[in-house]
């Protein structure tokens, strides 16, 4: 037996055992046990160094065991409010790990981390070498390991507790636990701003809603067993088709589909959302889900979209999303300021693009007065040097080029720049977006993901994010290059508004495309073949190009009134990324300059309460005595409450009677005094009966 189920085989058998009991009571018990070992498996995957392979030197559990174990701790969880905060840390561990493992690299090689940041770092590397160190089935003496692993945890989250404080984007970049007030950045006051947090499970789909309210953040769970994952899986096996034919596949399941995801989850949610307040959303998808056109439910059988209704977002993990918030808006982001950085047609296969790139320049600021200032790299200049080196200092970004989709090997994708693919995993080695830009993808494929596995979500938008942008615009299915040129003027040009944000600019933008009339949309189409015809080769190297305009242009000139109304010529692009944020958010999140000693004892406190619990005396005594000197008020009479419990003999601690009458005393003036939550009155409660025992 490893080491691994020496530890798991207790709890297994207490969870079977709970399971037994069918009532509501017996049901929520199970939380705490499901926790402990959905808690033992991700710290031994964790362990490993290549976390997608050797479960088998750890578990005997096969993986439909260790699949339900987590699914029944995350469900179990969400159920009582009290213990959503484990669910939620759960969802955060379960979602893109190799991810987040980039995330976590590309800030450990950021210049300029701060000292906090390399603390924690250096902490954390310590104690995944105790973690490895300890799950290990060759070691030899447990205890130590046992004892070095609890050192190695508490000094992480003193070291983390310090970072929550002084610097909350290196927190989310390391990957550090986080809590839900630290989602305060990503959302607006007064429960406009939501996050959905999505979970599949084989038998139910988990919505975990997390929204502000008052100063700080709460959470509730809502579970749909309407949407198992077996209907799931089919659901994007047959979407995943469609997407494939492009624009005419996606339009003939879209209805279909979205009507199948509104009856199940999207109508009831969504008018819950809209009663409530809410306006903006941030989507956290899990698995296939990232695959399915969320934004695009239906609010009721002939009601509007959700898109219609919400300014929404999308990210594949809550810290990429945290990440993007806490990078803050340029003051000079604005018209006539920022610069369009244009990449237009690398290949020399895309002339209709590289026209419409051409034609960006003077467009863009048609609506809006002042045009942006605008730069162009085309054509055969477009290598991946050259395009790399400029993006640099981009603050506005826009590829127009082929990408492609490698479902077996998603860090193979990428982009086609004019001396081969700059891919998903050169993207993530080698740039830094130091201006934090936005970017457009006006490329096929360049939103997919790998759609057949349920951990991961390695793709174009991420790595880009990763790299710095604020937020990625991408598509979901290859689009219909009129639109998305169209698309794209129009997402730039409400971009730069004054208050706009990247999720509301999309919105408008899609409201302007399926506004686009018969008139002006051939009118646009005509001016491009005129470009041509006069710019480029119309019968020779562009003479394809040419003729597909000609054929489009007839066609839209006999059809419908607005030609690109139907979702599928707008509805495919999604916000990857939180985008901007003002500094309501940060400033929330971080403390005086002098606070870090008081961190550290408040975290001390927190674990001399563990460690009383555990009746390891020496530790509280030890950690409370550190603590007590750097605090005042609710936090010192804690401290106090644990020494007079290490020095009550009754309880089994250390010291006189004396000693412990004068610490209860001591610690039931401070407490009484800043009684106003839960746990001070319970121990107020306890010094009570504690002190009229020994007559004090």
């Amino acid at each position: 037996m490893s080491v691994l189920d020496a530890r798991l085989s207790p709890l297994v058998e207490r969870i079977m055992a709970l399971k037994e009991d069918r009532t509501p009571e017996g049901v929520l018990a199970l939380g705490e046990p499901l926790y402990e070992a959905a808690s033992l498996l991700l710290d031994a995957r964790d362990s490993l160094e290549d976390p997608e392979e050797g479960w088998e030197a750890l578990t005997v559990l096969k993986s439909e065991q260790r699949s339900l174990i987590l699914d029944d701790a995350v469900l179990t969880l969400a159920l009582r409010k009290e213990n959503i905060a484990k669910a939620f840390d759960l969802t955060q561990r379960l979602k893109s790990p190799a991810l987040v493992r980039r995330l976590r690299a590309h800030t450990r090689a950021r210049p300029d981390l701060s000292e906090a940041a390399r603390a924690y770092d250096a902490a954390l590397r310590e104690r995944d070498a105790a973690r490895a160190r300890w799950h290990s089935a060759l070691r030899e003496d447990p205890e130590a390991s046992r004892e070095a692993l609890h050192t190695a945890e508490r000094d992480l989250a003193l070291a983390g507790t310090r970072l929550r404080y002084e610097d909350p984007a290196a927190l989310a970049g390391l990957a550090a636990p986080l809590q839900f007030d630290d989602l305060i950045p990503v959302m607006l006051p007064g429960g406009k701003s939501v996050i959905l947090d999505l979970y599949q499970a084989a038998n139910a789909l988990l919505v975990m809603v997390i929204r502000r309210e008052g100063p700080g953040v709460v959470a509730d769970g809502l579970i749909s067993p309407a949407l198992p994952a077996a209907m799931t899986a089919q659901l994007a096996e047959r979407w995943l088709e469609a997407r494939a034919r492009g624009p005419e596949g996606v339009g003939a399941l879209l209805g279909g589909l979205l009507s199948t995801l509104g009856e199940r989850v999207g109508v009831q949610l969504g008018q819950a959302l809209r009663h409530n307040g809410a306006w903006h959303l941030t989507l956290v998808p899990h698995g296939v889900l990232h695959t399915f056109p969320l934004h695009l439910m239906p609010l009721g059988k002939e009601g509007p979209l959700w898109t219609e209704k919400f300014a929404m977002t999308t990210t594949p993990c809550v810290q990429l999303a945290l990440t993007t918030a806490l990078r803050l808006r340029p003051a000079d982001y604005v018209k006539g300021a920022s610069t369009l950085l244009a990449v237009t047609d690398p290949r020399g296969d895309l002339p209709a693009a590289r026209y419409e790139g051409q034609g960006l320049k003077g467009q863009i600021g048609a609506f809006g007065g002042v045009p942006m200032p605008y730069r162009e790299i085309r054509g055969a200049e477009a290598t991946e040097a050259t395009v790399r080196g400029a993006a640099a200092d981009a603050e506005v970004l826009l590829l127009s080029c082929h990408a492609a989709f490698d479902a077996a090997d998603p860090g193979a994708s990428g982009l086609a720049c004019a001396d081969g693919l700059w891919t998903v995993d050169d993207i993530y080695g080698g740039l830094h977006l130091g201006r934090h830009p936005v970017v457009m993808l006006s490329a096929c494929e360049s939103g997919m993901m790998r759609p057949d596995d349920a951990r991961e979500v390695v793709a174009l938008p991420s790595a880009f994010v990763t790299a710095g942008a604020s937020a990625v615009l991408a598509s979901l299915w290859p689009v219909e290059d009129l639109s998305a040129g169209f698309l794209a003027e129009r997402f730039f040009a409400h971009l730069t508004d004054p208050g706009e944000q990247p999720s509301t600019a999309l919105g408008e933008a899609c409201f302007d495309v399926r506004g686009l009339t018969r008139e002006d949309a051939v009118a646009r189409i005509q001016a491009l073949l005129d470009r041509i015809d006069e710019e480029g080769d119309p019968y020779g190297e562009d003479a394809e190009a040419f003729a597909r305009l000609v054929a489009q242009r007839d066609a839209v000139a006999q059809g419908d009134d607005h030609p690109f109304a139907h979702p599928k010529y707008w509805g495919g692009y999604v916000v990857v990324g939180a985008g901007w944020r003002t500094l309501e958010g940060k400033q929330q999140a971080l403390r005086s300059e002098d606070l870090p000693a008081a961190v550290d004892a408040m975290a001390k406190v927190r674990w001399a309460m563990e460690a009383m619990q555990k009746k390891d005396w020496p530790a509280a005594q030890s950690l409370a005595t550190e603590a007590l000197a750097a605090l005042d008020d609710r936090e010192a009479g804690r401290a106090l409450f644990v020494l007079a419990a290490c020095a009550d003999p009754g309880g089994g601690g250390l010291g006189s009677v004396e000693e412990a009458r004068a610490l209860m005393r001591r610690a039931y003036d401070v407490l009484s005094a800043q009684g106003e939550d839960d746990l001070d009155r319970r121990m107020l409660g306890m010094l009570e009966a504690r002190m009229k025992a020994l007559g004090g």
